[in-house]
């Protein structure tokens, strides 16, 4: 039978409708219109939208969030909007308890007005959880379902009073510097991202207030902060705790502060450390109302004296360099320290995270070497930093941008010497130096190398000799050859050699065991104990030395009966307490802490004021105990960013049996 056409033209009409039905399912509801549109988000994101307002105005604001959980009850954003002051970066309106009800389930619904002076503001949504990412438990998680609302959230502001062509939409750039009113900008940190450390080098010629401002992350442990150091006494001037910051919005870790500080005339350095997790552009949980600050930044008064970069170069001369290399380069100086004192090392290589091509370091002479000459033949093609001498080296993460490719960069150190004999060395690869950039070249190439300056104005070192040993293994002669011309090249350090052997056989002589014969320098590195230095081998029951960033470690030490061990740690803890390397026993079947390293049963380890070490016994009953040492993401063994301490391989823990 034949199909009536009306029918068939119903049919089509239907089958029309229902698509049109489901493509407005899948498509979600019709673009908004008004002043500023925000739609269309979605969760764990950050939108922004920046508006500048050319006269005053008053606006309303219509929008949906979302709470945390679902419960009635609950008054906690998960997901949620607010205005900033793009000039001050402050909230000048939020969705919070006061004004926000709840719709349906989880939804967050607002319905506000506000007045906007004439300025530049930026509009964000946040949907990033209250709660930092695994750290809500099994019930709080299934209760957290209000991702599922995404496709409800949206802001919209209107005019309600005003004209919308005073309003003009901006671009938003978070790199942008801030501006103070009334202040000059000495330096910015820049939104700081995960496992980044931000630093600057500045000179104080004469008595100047400063703010210093930041924002960072604060929980159990410090994850995100900022200090400032002193870098001609290695005092810590500043630091950011949780005491002296307050809530910056979102989640609860979130902490800032704003504070004046006044420096006398010196070198001081700026610094802000993240770990690996919450962080601009990396948030586990709701950001701070101004999520580009995250980081931090210092001002002076506008009318003061301005303040610069810290530059060796402007200042010093330096007292020994090796610079403008070329391919393929080996240098090396041998100086002798006479007293204590600090140094500033200023670097220009090539390197990348994970790998180093043209770079610095210095080691101290090994005491027991038979002749100078034949300390610096010896495998000389295969010359690197050894760890065991190594008292200062160039680093990635201790290095700044120097300009040109990436891989330029410039690291400026401050270390402390005590009497000795050190070698200054400086190699590079085949490749991208002074002679032919194969990438972009740096800004002041012609600092290619490494350079040696006096900080205080009181320094004294003998240069013995320069060497580039470089000439010699890259043309392929014979050892016989390359051991003649060395020789001829080091005249006249036999006295030094001398020197050294008679040194060795007066240390020897009056050290208390023939075994150790511990050759001190003239003047400690720092007041510690030369028992620090030695364990008997078959006493050790527990080691972890060495310790880099990140480190959270134990060790099971079982013990059949009471004893009296000998416990000596290297760690990090601030004047003020904060502890960030630090080592402690347990009891295993409890938990409990039986001995912990703290402030006030360590004393100071040279360098830093920061470093610490405990050097002493503890007496622990018959029992299994788990010996612990943490880090945290900054200033630990391989990776020091303030003076390390006169015990840089012992940064850990060792216990041994006390003798």
């Amino acid at each position: 039978m034949r199909q009536n056409p009306f029918v068939r033209w119903q049919l089509w009409v239907l089958g029309g409708i229902t698509l049109l039905l489901m493509f407005r399912v899948l498509s979600g509801p019709p673009p908004r219109s008004g002043l500023v549109v925000m739609e269309r988000m979605h969760a764990e994101s950050l939108v922004q939208k920046a508006f500048e307002v050319e006269r005053a105005i008053e606006v309303s604001v219509e929008g949906q969030g979302s709470f945390q959980f679902a419960e009635t009850g609950d008054k906690d954003l998960a997901a949620y909007a607010w205005i900033i002051d793009a000039e001050t970066r402050e909230p000048v309106w939020q969705m919070d308890q006061n004004n926000t009800v709840r719709s349906k389930g989880s939804l967050a619904t607002v319905s506000d007005e506000l007045r906007l002076k004439a300025g530049t503001y930026h509009l964000i949504f946040a949907s990033y959880g209250n709660v930092l990412d695994g750290r809500l438990n099994r019930d709080q998680r299934e209760e957290s379902d209000w991702e599922d609302d995404e496709r409800d959230w949206y802001v919209v502001l209107n005019l309600v009073d005003g004209k919308e062509t005073d309003v003009h939409h901006k671009h938003v750039d978070a790199q942008d510097a801030p501006v103070f009113n009334g202040e000059r900008l000495v330096w910015h940190s820049g939104p700081v991202k995960n496992k980044a450390k931000r630093s600057y080098l500045f000179d104080v010629t004469a008595p100047t207030t400063f703010t210093v401002r930041a924002t960072g992350e604060f929980s159990e442990d410090v994850n995100d902060y900022g200090y400032i150091v002193n870098e001609l006494s290695g005092e810590r001037v500043w630091e950011m705790k949780h005491d002296n910051t307050m809530p910056a919005g979102g989640v609860a870790e979130n902490r800032m502060v704003s504070a004046k500080l006044d420096l006398n005339p010196g070198v001081y350095r700026i610094a802000y450390n993240s770990d690996a997790t919450h962080a601009y552009d990396g948030w586990k949980g709701n950001p701070p109302y101004n999520p580009a600050g995250w980081g931090i930044s210092l001002t002076t008064d506008e009318n003061s004296q301005p303040v610069l970069a810290f530059d060796p170069w402007t200042t010093r001369q330096p007292m020994l360099s090796m610079l403008s290399n070329t391919d393929d380069a080996l240098k090396v100086a041998t100086f002798r320290v006479h007293q204590k004192q600090r140094f500033v090392l200023y670097g220009l290589g090539e390197m990348k995270r994970n790998d180093r091509y043209d770079y610095g370091w210095i080691e101290r002479m090994p005491a027991n070497t038979a002749g100078v000459d034949a300390y610096f033949i010896e495998d000389v093609e295969d010359r690197h930093p050894d760890s065991d001498r190594s008292v200062w080296e160039m680093t990635y993460e201790a290095s700044q941008p120097a300009g040109g490719d990436d891989s330029n960069r410039r690291s400026v150190s401050f270390v402390d010497l005590v009497p000795d004999l050190y070698t200054l060395y400086y190699r590079t690869d085949g490749s991208h130096s002074f002679s032919e950039w194969s990438n972009g070249e740096p800004a002041e190439s012609e600092r290619w190398g490494v350079a040696m300056f006096d900080l205080d104005g009181m320094g004294d070192i003998d240069i013995v000799e320069q060497l580039d040993l470089a000439a010699h293994f890259h043309e392929g002669e014979h050892e016989e050859r390359i051991e003649e011309e060395l020789a001829i090249q080091l005249e006249g350090l036999e006295e030094i050699e001398a020197q050294v052997a008679t040194a060795v056989e007066a240390a020897v002589e009056a050290a208390v065991s023939a075994e150790l014969a511990y050759v001190a320098p003239a003047e400690p590195a720092a007041p510690l104990p030369p028992s620090a230095l030695f364990f008997e081998p078959s006493d050790v029951l527990i080691s972890m030395n060495k310790l880099g960033n990140d480190v959270d470690r134990y060790e099971t030490l079982e013990l059949q009966g009471w004893a009296r061990l000998r416990v000596v740690a290297v760690g990090e803890i601030t004047p003020s307490g904060n502890q960030y390397d630090y080592g402690y026993i347990t009891k295993a079947s409890t938990g409990e802490k039986v001995w912990e390293m703290k402030l006030d049963n360590t004393e100071a380890a040279g360098g830093d004021e920061a470093n610490r070490i405990f050097d002493g016994t503890v007496e622990l009953s018959a029992g299994t105990y788990r010996v612990h040492f943490k880090t945290d993401a900054t200033h630990s063994f391989g990776g020091f960013n303030t003076p390390q301490p006169a015990l840089p391989d012992a940064w850990g823990i060792t216990i041994a049996r006390d003798r």
